[in-house]
C-alpha cells in the first residue's frame, strides 16, 4: 500500500476511490450504534466484531472483508443482498478511519 498508484474515480482496485457510501443514513447510524456481537451474515455466524478485526487486520476492502471472513460466501445464504450492504456500510465506516490513498 505505498500510494505510488494514481487513484481515481474509475480505478478499479478496490481502494475506495469515489465511494459515495453515505454515512449519515439510518443504517450507517444503526451500525455505529450496534454491538460487536451484531450479525452481518447470520448464515456465516459472522458479526461487526469479526467485521471490525479484519478491517484491523488490513482488510480496507468489502471484498477483502468477504474473503477473510466469510460473510455472503456460505452456499445456502438467503441474504447476500443484505449482507453485502451492511458490510459496505461497516468499511466505510471503520476502514475509512485507518485507510486513505486518494
Amino acid at each position: 500500500m505505498s500510494g505510488e498508484h494514481e487513484h481515481h474515480e474509475s480505478c478499479g482496485c478496490g481502494c475506495g476511490c469515489g465511494d459515495n457510501t453515505p454515512l449519515d443514513t439510518e443504517l450507517a447510524r444503526r451500525w455505529r450504534e450496534a454491538p460487536d456481537d451484531e450479525a452481518v451474515c447470520p448464515c456465516s455466524g459472522v458479526d461487526k466484531g469479526a467485521v471490525k478485526a479484519a478491517i484491523a487486520a488490513g482488510a480496507y476492502t468489502a471484498p477483502l472483508v468477504k474473503a477473510m471472513t466469510g460473510v455472503g460466501r456460505e452456499a445456502g445464504c438467503r441474504q447476500r443482498r443484505e449482507c453485502s450492504a451492511d458490510l459496505e456500510v461497516l468499511v466505510a465506516l471503520y476502514a475509512g478511519e485507518r485507510v486513505s490513498f486518494c
